[in-house]
């Protein structure tokens, strides 16, 4: 299920269903799009522009969910039909609609910057069972079946994997990218507040829970720096305090 960001307009999709939209904040449904082996759907915030995707079977619309039409993958510069592309199981977008993420089972991460219309492989292969991305696009969370989160804070350009080996489910991440939530399957919840995005000059600041707590930073260029490495619990706060 997806919403837009004031909530007004939803989408559902479940498997071997139909898409299910709403423009009065989920009162009234209308059942739309055609009886597919569904897996996930994302949403722009102002839910105009829309992707579904599941088996083998990957849609757009650009109306709030009015029409759907079957989506080509024109994957670095070669158009592939979605059953090329094993099982799709996850997908989200920025709050624009013009970067979006796509994971499929035992494949890799594919990556788009001109609202899904070309496609381009990531470079980490996995299970892909949710993704998340922050309301720029900068921030990326993959969670793979079995394995260490991977996060990204450079639209995907380059990964680092996070967190602790699990059976992981779903994932989702604030609006800028500095808190995120992953659900293990069976298991419980896993909030983070760890630094996960680079800090632009004094936008804000870097703090440990404890005694002994530290940080490697990189300067990544245009003012900003990437967390390299970390030891215990560090946070950071983009207000100037």
């Amino acid at each position: 299920m997806t919403s837009s960001a004031d909530g007004t307009k939803l989408a559902a999709v479940a498997e071997n269903d139909y898409i299910y939209v709403s423009t009065d904040s989920g009162v009234t449904w209308t059942q739309r799009g055609l009886n597919k082996p569904w897996r996930a759907v994302a949403s722009s915030a102002d839910g105009t522009r829309l992707i579904a995707l599941g088996d083998y079977t990957s849609y757009r619309s650009t109306d709030s969910g009015a029409t759907w039409d079957y989506m080509l993958f024109n994957v670095q510069g070669k158009p592939t039909y979605s059953y090329y592309l094993q099982y799709w199981q996850s997908v989200a977008c920025s709050a624009d609609g013009k970067r979006w993420i796509a994971g499929s089972s035992w494949d890799d991460l594919y990556l788009s910057s001109d609202y899904g219309y070309t496609w381009y492989k990531a470079g980490v292969s996995g299970y892909w069972s949710g993704v998340a991305s922050s309301a720029d696009g900068r921030v990326l969370l993959a969670a793979p079946y079995d394995d260490l989160l991977y996060v990204s804070t450079d639209y995907g350009q380059n990964w680092q994997r996070r967190g602790a080996k699990k059976a992981w489910y779903s994932v989702a991440t604030a609006a800028d990218g500095s808190s995120s939530a992953a659900v293990d399957f069976g298991g419980p919840l896993f909030v983070s507040h760890d630094l996960s995005t680079s800090l632009a000059g004094t936008a804000g600041f870097l703090y440990g829970e404890n005694r002994g707590n530290d940080a490697v930073l990189q300067y990544a260029g245009n003012g900003q720096y990437d967390l390299i490495s970390y030891r215990g619990r560090v946070l950071f706060d983009r207000q100037i305090k």
